[in-house]
């Protein structure tokens, strides 16, 4: 699902700063080779983290995750942490997207962020969403 901002001119984001943003995934995700344009699309429905679709001129696509705009608790909105377990995880067999690339430089895009491959699937929204993937017992 994705979210429009009508208010942004550019088509980018808010949370996005393509200028820096997209040098810095042109030359750090691991494996991965993104081609520009870079188009930046969020994802809707979230309730912490900025959630963000990144598109290539291919059509590849990766994910990025970042705190919320405004002040943000460190602790709460720890995307490096995510990153660190996200990564762990996948060591274990546990069945996550590959994660890609973290950067704290804040320079970058305005806060800490992280990438990981975009898988496709469904996004799960409340615990109705979760019950409707279990299989009956």
């Amino acid at each position: 699902m994705t979210h429009e901002h009508p208010h942004v001119d550019d088509g980018v984001p808010p949370g996005i700063t393509p200028s820096s943003l997209t040098p810095w995934l042109l030359g750090h995700l691991d494996g991965v080779e993104l081609r520009p344009p870079l188009r930046y699309t969020s994802v809707a429905g979230g309730h912490s983290c900025l959630t963000y679709v990144v598109t290539d001129a291919d059509g590849r696509r990766a994910v990025l995750r970042r705190p919320p705009l405004g002040h943000a608790l460190a602790t709460a909105h720890d995307v490096v942490r995510e990153h660190r377990i996200i990564s762990a995880l996948a060591e274990t067999g546990v069945p996550v997207a590959p994660a890609l690339a973290v950067c704290t430089d804040t320079e970058v895009n305005g806060a800490p962020f992280f990438v990981m491959d975009h898988v496709d699937g469904v996004v799960l929204h409340v615990l109705d969403d979760v019950a409707t993937l279990l299989p009956d017992v």
